[in-house]
């Protein structure tokens, strides 16, 4: 893939561009290299080297320009793996941070694991981490967790087994703030997503849940 040449972007810039697909290369585990990720990055910045321009003059934090970069990136490793096994987006298993989260407290439970026999209840296939999906999803993440390093694990069993401990517990356990907590877990969960191939292209991380259309409509505008 051919590189446009880099003259009118910043260092950071430039930067963010190869963090981005360092990442995205990592979660497509060997489907894409780097520096296809990073060219095609650099392509889509030089055909939209006044939007980021804008962003610049207006001061729009770093992580703005981060995000974007990180959604494009996996926009074209989707599109890889599509072109690559002749399947469809929807035939791929997404996780986003909070499917994870809510999926985590079940993952040291080992009974909730265990399919109810309840036949009154309804049988639900609304939500990934319910339903027919359920097992799939807890295989899933409890092997994501279990390749963690000790440490992490450490931090994700202190906050999500047996109910957790309060934030303002762990940030005296951790010698930090309660925001430097829940940022050190945030963090944990973000390798878990990319663990798990990395969070559906049209779901800006960072930002709340909202239609398909509407997220692809904001960072492909």
């Amino acid at each position: 893939m051919t590189t446009p040449t880099h003259a009118g972007f910043t260092d950071r810039e430039l930067k963010a561009a190869t963090q981005a697909a360092r990442r995205v290369a990592g979660i497509g585990r060997g489907l894409v290299e780097q520096g296809d990720v990073l060219g095609h990055l650099h392509l889509w910045m030089w055909q939209n080297i006044e939007k980021i321009e804008r962003w610049r003059d207006e001061e729009k934090p770093n992580a703005f320009l981060n995000r974007v970069l990180y959604v494009h990136g996996l926009d074209y490793l989707s599109a890889e793996r599509r072109l690559r096994t002749g399947s469809a987006a929807d035939d791929f298993t997404y996780y986003t941070p909070a499917l994870v989260m809510e999926t985590l407290p079940d993952v040291w439970d080992y009974e909730s694991w265990l399919p109810s026999v309840d036949s009154s209840q309804p049988r639900s296939g609304s939500r990934p981490s319910e339903g027919n999906n359920r097992l799939a999803v807890l295989s899933d993440v409890s092997s994501a967790v279990n390749a963690l390093s000790e440490h992490d694990r450490t931090i994700l069993r202190d906050v999500f087994a047996d109910g957790g401990l309060d934030y303002q517990v762990l940030a005296a356990l951790w010698e930090t703030t309660e925001s430097g907590a829940r940022k050190k877990v945030a963090r944990i969960v973000d390798k878990l997503v990319d663990r798990l191939g990395g969070p559906p292209p049209w779901h800006p991380p960072g930002r709340r849940a909202r239609s398909n259309a509407a997220a692809q409509a904001e960072v492909r505008e």
